[in-house]
């Protein structure tokens, strides 16, 4: 290649770079929520209802709005008891349980702020804690 292969052509633009950026995470994604277990499916319902609705209140109190909030999982399931030594037909239901768990997107900084408010309101499951960027 010679020299005035290299040379910029009229009305061209050359335009050469390299660029890197790097930051610290700032998000987090919490996944939490509430069990609850009791004899009949209406009462693990309405227990887990309140337990839930003052867990979301709690996480508000730190800064948490409607829109930080999504329900990542909603289920009602039936509990049996299989008493030992009997077979498969001898099970018996004693029980449903139901677990509401929420998706909850916070600052870095707030992380354990929200988790100790959700916690001391009645949230007993804390599946994931994810920094993001």
């Amino acid at each position: 290649m010679g020299e005035k292969d290299r040379e910029p052509k009229p009305h061209t633009i050359v335009v050469t770079g390299v660029g890197q950026a790097s930051a610290q995470p700032n998000q987090a994604l919490l996944g939490l929520g509430v069990s609850t277990i009791a004899t009949t499916a209406s009462d693990a319902l309405n227990t887990n209802s309140t337990s839930m609705n003052r867990v979301l209140d709690a996480m508000k109190q730190t800064g948490i709005t409607d829109a930080d909030i999504a329900t990542s999982r909603f289920t009602l399931q039936p509990r049996y008891a299989h008493p030992r030594g009997e077979g498969p037909e001898d099970m018996r239901l004693v029980g449903f349980e139901v677990v509401h768990l929420v998706r909850v997107v916070t600052e870095r900084s707030n992380v354990s702020k929200v988790v100790d408010a959700a916690v001391e309101a009645g949230a007993n499951r804390i599946n994931n804690i994810l920094i993001t960027e």
